[in-house]
C-alpha cells in the first residue's frame, strides 16, 4: 500500500506532464490502441499480431498519434515500448 501511495506521490508531484512520465505514455497510447479497436478491428488485429506494414499508412494513420511507439533512437533487436503498450 506504501508503494501504492508513493508511486502516486511521484507520478503527481515529480512527474506532472503527461508526454514526459513512462507510464502515462504506455497509458495514453494503449487507449489509442484501444479506440482503434472500436473503429476497425481489422486494424486492431493486425497491429496486435504484427500483420502490418509501415508503409502501408499505419505509421501516419496510428504510430504518428503515439508518443512511444516509434523511438527516436533505435537499441538493436526490438522496441519494448510496442511491447508495454500492447500490454496497456
Amino acid at each position: 500500500m506504501l508503494g501504492t501511495l508513493a508511486l502516486q506521490w511521484l507520478y503527481t508531484y515529480y512527474y506532472p506532464q503527461r508526454d514526459t512520465a513512462d507510464i502515462f505514455r504506455f497509458y495514453d497510447d494503449g487507449l489509442i490502441l484501444f479506440e482503434i479497436a472500436k473503429g476497425n478491428m481489422g486494424h486492431y488485429t493486425r497491429i496486435m499480431c504484427g500483420l502490418y506494414d509501415p508503409v502501408d499508412g499505419f505509421k501516419s494513420i496510428y504510430f504518428e498519434q503515439m508518443n512511444s511507439w516509434i523511438k527516436p533512437f533505435e537499441g538493436g533487436l526490438y522496441n519494448d515500448n510496442i511491447i508495454m503498450i500492447k500490454l496497456n
